[in-house]
């Protein structure tokens, strides 16, 4: 807790009731600046919950407790900022448009992010 405390300023935080399900999780509160800092620390924590999807962490902790509202919290723009990892996506289009396209040495991945971007409205 004092390595905490020092690196990352964390201090106690006593908001979320603890309960069998939570006894022995951290209950600490974080500078903004310093939570990427911390994250990252405890990602390389042994013996730890394996989160692949803080924002999964966020929901339960957080929203779903009351302590922040969703209509508070972006979550799509949560993971625009902090998830770029690329996926492979298959799509079918007409033959005579993917023609098109190469011929004008059109960037597919662009134009569907772009497309998706604008449509979503982020």
């Amino acid at each position: 807790a004092q390595y905490l405390r020092q690196r990352f300023y964390a201090a106690d935080d006593n908001s979320i009731p603890m309960d069998r399900s939570s006894k022995g999780d951290y209950r600490l509160r974080l500078k903004n600046r310093y939570l990427r800092k911390f994250v990252r620390r405890f990602d390389k924590t042994k013996n730890r919950e394996k989160i692949s999807n803080l924002s999964r962490e966020f929901l339960e902790e957080l929203t779903s407790t009351g302590i922040l509202r969703d209509s508070e919290f972006d979550m799509l723009a949560y993971k625009k900022r902090t998830s770029s990892r690329a996926v492979k996506k298959t799509l079918s289009i007409p033959e005579w448009l993917n023609e098109a396209a190469i011929a004008m040495d059109l960037n597919f991945s662009q134009i569907l992010q772009e497309a998706l971007i604008s449509k979503i409205k982020v």
